[in-house]
């Protein structure tokens, strides 16, 4: 087994070497001794059996009982170049045999252990050389020159040191790449952990989505079912808010009496949610026409239900009731409303706010009564505008006030038009500082448009007042009406 980090075919090159130095060193001795005719010692004998035998024996050890431990193998081979010094001398010092085996041991030492281990070695063979030399003399059979065996003995010794630099360069590139591949590794695996970190919270996230996504479906499946409901309900209360408006279209005046009693007219009517807080009036008692524009409290489906029981009041106190003088039909109503909506009790602040003209048609005689409604007329002297009592029609009062009647001084009849209105129209905002289109304003644009029949003012006052909401962006933000007329 492998116990320090080397190529294992680099121990396998050294046992193999170490076989072919050794036998290289028992043939050179053995033939040493048989050409010279000498008579081989015991220690002859050792040295033979040793190159035979050491290499086995070395790398067994090493390799069957202890490992390939690096200290030990760099004592053997440092033993290796040590002993070539004595067996070169034996073999004859710088003879071609005696260079081979020690080019042979040199190599095996270069690519076993590198510089350091070879010059190690190195000055070991050179030592016992030196003591070689001192005990047994100096040994030469070799007739080629001592100059040649010199260079040739240079050359061997460059030779490893050479092939030593190649494989140290070699080594260490790939020393470098093994820990470039090492750190690339680590960083590999760093990223995997990363990665399946990632990975599982990735499939957490996922199973929360999934949790998420089934509870959305089960979501948006009850808002489906419930949107359908609410679409359904939301089609039953249009239908029935329609149905009140039909009802309450009833409840009004159709246009053909308006027609017949005021032939030239107009009537601006806009509610804000379908059914409207706002209503007109119109009706005629004896030679007295009665026109009013009431605005009550609230507007959509509160304010129609005002608006239904102040037109029936309204009814019942002028025709039913007989009461003719403006003062005292607001004063009536007033009555009237608190009285059935038990105010005194209830604290209820439900009212209206209400423009009334009574016309006599014999005498021309127009008188006005309002509660905080005006009425606006325009005759060849100019516009006039005649302010209702600053009170409620119902809802709180602390002290109890009259209403006031005002006698218009209105001389030609046939010349004069009137205009009646709730504040829906003044007070909407729009334009392009979205501000309240004001009563001023009002005022200007009756002035602008007394030129053109009733049709076309109803017309243009319409547009107006969409041009003025679009350049503001926005909404109707109260129910509107409006009514002008003259009298032929």
């Amino acid at each position: 087994m492998n116990t320090y980090k080397k190529p294992l075919f680099i121990h396998w090159f050294y046992y193999v070497s170490a076989i072919v130095s050794y036998g290289v060193a028992f043939i050179l001795l053995s033939l040493h001794y048989y050409q010279q005719h000498l008579e081989m010692s015991v220690g002859v004998y050792v040295l033979l059996i040793y190159c035979v035998v050491y290499p086995h024996i070395a790398f067994g050890i090493q390799y069957f009982k202890i490992g390939f431990n690096e200290w030990h193998e760099r004592i053997c081979m440092v033993l290796d170049v040590g002993l070539s010094g004595i067996f070169g001398n034996f073999i004859a010092l710088f003879s071609a045999p005696a260079l081979l085996f020690f080019m042979l041991t040199m190599t095996n030492i270069m690519l076993g252990h590198g510089l350091r281990i070879f010059l190690l070695g190195l000055g070991f063979a050179i030592f016992n050389l030196c003591i070689s030399v001192f005990l047994m003399g100096l040994h030469t059979f070799d007739t080629v020159s001592f100059e040649l065996n010199a260079v040739s003995g240079f050359l061997t010794l460059g030779y490893p040191v050479y092939l030593a630099y190649i494989i140290n360069f070699r080594t260490n590139a790939l020393k470098q790449s093994k820990a470039n591949l090492r750190t690339q590794k680590n960083e590999i695996e760093a990223q995997k952990d990363e990665i399946e970190i990632q990975r599982n919270s990735m499939q957490e996230l996922n199973e929360e989505l999934n949790q998420l996504n089934e509870e959305l479906a089960t979501t948006v499946e009850t808002v489906s079912l419930q949107k359908d409901k609410i679409e359904k309900q939301n089609d039953d209360i249009t239908q029935s808010i329609n149905y009140a408006k039909r009802i309450q279209e009833a409840v009004m005046p159709p246009a053909e009496i308006i027609d017949g009693l005021i032939p030239h007219n107009f009537i601006l009517y806009k509610p804000r949610n379908i059914v409207s807080g706002d209503f007109y009036f119109v009706a005629e008692r004896g030679q007295n026409l009665f026109v009013a524009v009431i605005d009550c409290t609230g507007h959509g489906i509160p304010g129609a239900f005002m608006s239904l029981l102040a037109n029936d009041l309204l009814s019942d106190v002028i025709i039913s009731r007989n009461i003719t003088e403006v003062d005292e039909i607001l004063n009536a109503l007033n009555q009237g409303i608190r009285e059935i909506l038990r105010q005194q009790e209830t604290k209820n602040r439900d009212g209206m706010d209400i423009a009334l003209l009574r016309i006599d048609q014999n005498t021309h005689e127009v008188t006005f009564a309002g509660a905080k409604n005006a009425v606006v007329y325009i005759t060849p002297e100019g516009l006039f505008q005649v302010k209702g009592c600053n009170r409620h029609i119902g809802g709180e009062q602390r002290v109890e006030k009259n209403f006031v009647k005002h006698t218009l001084p209105i001389q030609e009849l046939s010349q004069t038009a009137f205009y009646l209105f709730s504040d829906g129209y003044q007070d909407q905002f729009g334009g392009e500082k979205r501000k309240k289109f004001m009563i001023k304003n009002l005022r200007k644009k009756l002035l602008e448009i007394q030129e053109f029949s009733f049709e076309v003012q109803g017309e243009i006052l319409d547009k107006t007042l969409e041009d003025w909401k679009v350049r503001g962006k926005e909404a109707q933000t109260d129910d509107i009406l409006m009514m002008g007329f003259r009298l032929s």
